[in-house]
């Protein structure tokens, strides 16, 4: 799927795509440089985006051009995923607090392993203990 996106967006609200963009595409970790190394096409800069699915990243473009998606618990995950891997920290905080208004019995556990498997996300933590510990 080809999504046709202005550079200045994708540097201004992402470190990674900035990186990439501005030549210092050394300065990511070796897993993101493979996935996102791609050769320019006809003084375009085209870059391959291979771990994210294609629904999720047309969402997470939306939200870079209005700072709003569609979220719901069942792209939550995956849109944080994203947050995470481009360094989108206006969308991890939107997805954070998503999560954290939404916790509840049937989630809790679900919520509670995603923020252990992304770093600087205790916040959330905090969040499923507090709101918990008033209902014990």
């Amino acid at each position: 799927t080809f999504m046709a996106v202005h550079r200045c967006v994708l540097a201004a609200r992402s470190n990674v795509f900035s990186a990439v963009m501005s030549g210092h595409i050394s300065r990511l970790d070796p897993d993101t440089q493979k996935e996102l190394l791609t050769p320019p096409k006809d003084d375009k800069c085209v870059i391959t985006i291979g771990r994210t699915d294609p629904e999720t990243m047309k969402r997470v473009i939306i939200f870079l051009y209005t700072a709003k998606c569609d979220l719901n618990e069942r792209n939550a995950y995956n849109l944080l995923d994203a947050a995470c891997r481009y360094d989108i920290r206006s969308l991890k905080a939107y997805t954070t607090q998503f999560l954290i208004n939404h916790i509840n019995t049937n989630n809790v556990l679900k919520i509670h392993m995603t923020s252990e498997d992304f770093m600087g996300l205790g916040h959330i933590l905090k969040a499923i203990v507090q709101r918990f510990q008033k209902t014990v």
